[in-house]
């Protein structure tokens, strides 16, 4: 999951236009699914609600599916909500963090033994 899309004016980001946060998200993201990656673009402006639907329809059935032997968690911490990096336009809090990482567990529980690396 990661944020994708244009950053306008009114947009809420806490820096102006012309900033070199603003216009297209980092070079790459936002394409479709290919091969081993699977893309899930949220729009450039999202929040807990968006990750956790994206997450419980898309990441965690593609997973199942996938049976892993071992999950690697890399989590974009710059999607926290006060992380300036974001520019104020991803709302993540730690509890988003928490409930992804129950629901990788899981995962891990069932199909590698519950070895995650995180």
């Amino acid at each position: 999951t990661h944020a994708a899309g244009d950053v306008g004016e009114g947009m809420g980001a806490r820096y102006a236009s012309g900033s070199a946060y603003t216009g297209m998200f980092y070079p790459g993201t936002g394409a479709e699914s290919s091969g081993g990656v699977l893309n899930i673009p949220l729009g450039p402006k999202f929040g807990s609600r968006e990750f956790r639907v994206a997450f419980e329809e898309a990441v965690l059935p593609r997973l199942d599916q996938f049976a892993p032997g071992l999950i690697i968690i890399s989590a974009g911490f710059d999607a926290h909500k006060q992380d300036a990096m974001n520019y104020g336009l991803v709302a993540l809090g730690e509890d988003d963090y928490f409930w992804a990482t129950d629901r990788l567990r899981a995962v891990a529980e069932k199909h590698c033994g519950g070895r995650v690396v995180s």
